[in-house]
C-alpha cells in the first residue's frame, strides 16, 4: 500500500475489566499491557447510564448515545400485543463513511452489506451478543475463514453456565482459550495476507466477555460462590485469556509497527447483581403485588442450600422456569390460535447476511418474559432485562389495554417505588435497591418500545428477597456470576501524536469520533455524541 498513508489498527476488548489487567500486569503476566499502561496515552472511559442499556457496541458502531438515536434496550415491548422480543440493530455504522480500505472482524452491532461502500470483513464469527445476523463482505469471506480456521470452537460456551461443575468450568476455559488463539490467527491473516492494503482495521475480542460473566466468582474472593470447587478453574480461565489477549496485542503491534494503535473497552466488568433480581425476583414481586397470587416458588434443594447448589448439568433458565406456575400463561397456551400467532411473531426470519437468522429473538428462556400473558390486567409489570430492573406501567392511552389513567401515573410510580424500597435481601436483611430512576418523566405517553417507566439499580448480588406484604421470594441460584458493573472502560493510544501518560476520564462515546478523526478519508457526514480523544 501507499507508504504515505498512515494506517489505524483498532482493537476492541469486549468484556474487559481494567482492574484485572492491572493486577495481572503488576504480577508480570501481561508484558504488553504493562507497556501500554506506561508508554502510551491512556484514558478512563465513562459510559455513564448508557452502560445499563446493554448496547455498548451499538454505541460504538453508531458513535451515538442512546438518547440521540432513541434506543435504550435490545428488548422491544409491543404495546399492542404485550409481546417482548430481542431486536437486532438496524443502525448504520460510522465506518461506512471512513473511506479507504476498512476491515472489521467480529465487531458487534456492526451491519455489513455486500457493497464497496461498506467495510470488508465478517461479523459474528464468534461474537458475544453480535447484535446483528452473521454477515460477510464479500459474501464468500466467512466460508473462506471457516475453511481455513474452522467454525468458532467455543460456540456452546459464548453464554456458558458452569459454576455448579468444576469439570465443566475447566472445559469452558479450555475452549475459550482455544477460540482466543484462533481469533489471533484470523486477525493476523486478515491483515497480513488477505487484505494487506487495509487502512483502518477494527478487531474485537469476545472471550473476555464470556469468561468474566461465567468465571467472576473465581477472580472475586468476596463472591458468595468463591468457595466452590469451580472457582479455581474459573480463576485460571480468566488469567489465561488475559495472557492470550496480551499476546494478540503484542503480535499485531509488532506486525504493523507503522500503524496508529488504539486499544479500548467501553466499560468495565464486575459482580453480577442483575440476573436473579431482574429476571426472576422482580417479575414475581410485581405479579404478587398486583394479583396477590404466587407464581414462582423456590425449589426445596435451593431452600436448603440458600440457592448455592444446582445439579451438575442443569440449565438455569429451564430450572427456574420449571418452578413457574402462571394460570394466565396456561390459559394462553391452551388457545391454539393464539399460540400459533405468537410463534409466528417470535420467529420471523431475515434473509440478510450469509446465514439466515431470526430477525427478532424469543426471550422465553428468561423467567420475566413468561409473565407476559398476565400483563394486560396488571397496573405495572417487570420487563425482561439483562441488566438493571425495568418496570413498565400499563398506561391507559399508551398501552392497548392500559388500566392506569394518565392523571394517576406519577402516583402509581410513587406507590411502586415505596414498595420496591421495602425489599430486603433474604440472607443479610439489607436493602436490595440501590437507586430508582424515572426515564420518561414528563413524557410518559411518548415512551418508545425500548423504554421503561422505572429503572432499578441493584445494590448487591441478592438471590432472594423479603417483603412485609408477601412470603419470601427465593432463594434462586445465581446465573452469571459476573456482569456489567465495573466502574470505567479504558483506551490506550499509541503512535497517535499524544504524549504518553494518563490523560484523565473521558466519555466512552469519544472512541468513535477519535477513529473518524484518525481516518484520512472520513466523509464527515456522520454525527457523533462525543468528541475525539485527540482534541
Amino acid at each position: 500500500m501507499d507508504s504515505s498513508v498512515k494506517r489505524n489498527l483498532v482493537i476492541g476488548l469486549d468484556g474487559f475489566e481494567l482492574s484485572v489487567a492491572k493486577a495481572l500486569a503488576d504480577a508480570g503476566k501481561l508484558p504488553f499491557f504493562s507497556r501500554l499502561f506506561e508508554e502510551t496515552a491512556t484514558f478512563d472511559l465513562d459510559h455513564g447510564d448508557a452502560r445499563d442499556t446493554g448496547l455498548a457496541w451499538e454505541h460504538f458502531a453508531t458513535g451515538q448515545h442512546p438518547d440521540d438515536y432513541r434506543r435504550w434496550s435490545a428488548v422491544t415491548f409491543n404495546r399492542h400485543t404485550y409481546q417482548v422480543l430481542q431486536s437486532p440493530s438496524e443502525q448504520k455504522p460510522f465506518t461506512n463513511e471512513l473511506g479507504g480500505n476498512v476491515v472489521v472482524f467480529d465487531t458487534p452491532y456492526h451491519t455489513l452489506e455486500n457493497s464497496s461502500q461498506c467495510p470488508t470483513g465478517v461479523v459474528d464469527w464468534g461474537a458475544h451478543d453480535p447484535g446483528v445476523p452473521t454477515q460477510s463482505n464479500p459474501a464468500s469471506l466467512l466460508h473462506e475463514i471457516e475453511s481455513r480456521f474452522g467454525r468458532y470452537p467455543a460456540k456452546q460456551y459464548i453464554y456458558g453456565f458452569s459454576w455448579p461443575c468444576a469439570q465443566r468450568t475447566q472445559r469452558m476455559a479450555e475452549s475459550l482459550l482455544e477460540a482466543a488463539k484462533v481469533r489471533t490467527g484470523i486477525a493476523n491473516w486478515l491483515l497480513e495476507e488477505r487484505f494487506p492494503d487495509w487502512e483502518t482495521a477494527i478487531i474485537v475480542t469476545s472471550e473476555l466477555h464470556s469468561s468474566i460473566e461465567a468465571f467472576w466468582h473465581g477472580w472475586d474472593t468476596l463472591h458468595p460462590l468463591n468457595s466452590l470447587p469451580s472457582a479455581a478453574p474459573a480463576l485460571r480461565g480468566i488469567e489465561s485469556l488475559y495472557v492470550e489477549t496480551d499476546r494478540m496485542l503484542s503480535l499485531l503491534a509488532r506486525r504493523f509497527p507503522d500503524a496508529r494503535f488504539v486499544v479500548f473497552a467501553m466499560h468495565g466488568m464486575g459482580s453480577n447483581t442483575a440476573d436473579v433480581l431482574s429476571m426472576a425476583v422482580l417479575p414475581e414481586f410485581m405479579y404478587r403485588m398486583e394479583t396477590g397470587r404466587t407464581a414462582l416458588s423456590s425449589r426445596a434443594d435451593w431452600q436448603v442450600s440458600s440457592g448455592f447448589a444446582m445439579r451438575q448439568q442443569e440449565d438455569w433458565s429451564m430450572a427456574v422456569n420449571d418452578c413457574l406456575t402462571l394460570p394466565e400463561r396456561q390459559a394462553m397456551q391452551s388457545d391454539e390460535k393464539s399460540r400459533m400467532a405468537r410463534l409466528k411473531a417470535l420467529f420471523r426470519t431475515s434473509t440478510s447476511g450469509s446465514r439466515a437468522r431470526p430477525a427478532e429473538l424469543s426471550l422465553d428462556w428468561m423467567p420475566s418474559a413468561l409473565y407476559a400473558p398476565a400483563w394486560r390486567k396488571m397496573r405495572a409489570f417487570a420487563l425482561p432485562s439483562f441488566y438493571d430492573g425495568q418496570i413498565r406501567v400499563n398506561l391507559s392511552g399508551r398501552e392497548a389495554e392500559g388500566v392506569v389513567a394518565g392523571h394517576d401515573y406519577e402516583r402509581e410510580l410513587d406507590r411502586i417505588e415505596a414498595e420496591l424500597n421495602e425489599m430486603r435481601d433474604l440472607k443479610t436483611g439489607r436493602k436490595v435497591v440501590a437507586s430508582i430512576s424515572r426515564p420518561v418523566t414528563g413524557r410518559p405517553f411518548e415512551a418508545g418500545p425500548t423504554e421503561c417507566d422505572l429503572r432499578i439499580s441493584w445494590a448487591s448480588s441478592a438471590n432472594g428477597i423479603r417483603h412485609s406484604k408477601m412470603e419470601p421470594i427465593g432463594p434462586f441460584p445465581f446465573r452469571r456470576t459476573g456482569g456489567h458493573t465495573g466502574k470505567c472502560g479504558f483506551a490506550a493510544l499509541m503512535n497517535c501524536g499524544l504524549q504518553p501518560g494518563f490523560k484523565g476520564s473521558r466519555s466512552a462515546m469519544d472512541v468513535a469520533p477519535t477513529l473518524a478523526k484518525l481516518a484520512t478519508g472520513f466523509s464527515g457526514t456522520a454525527t457523533f455524541s462525543g468528541k475525539s480523544l485527540l482534541d
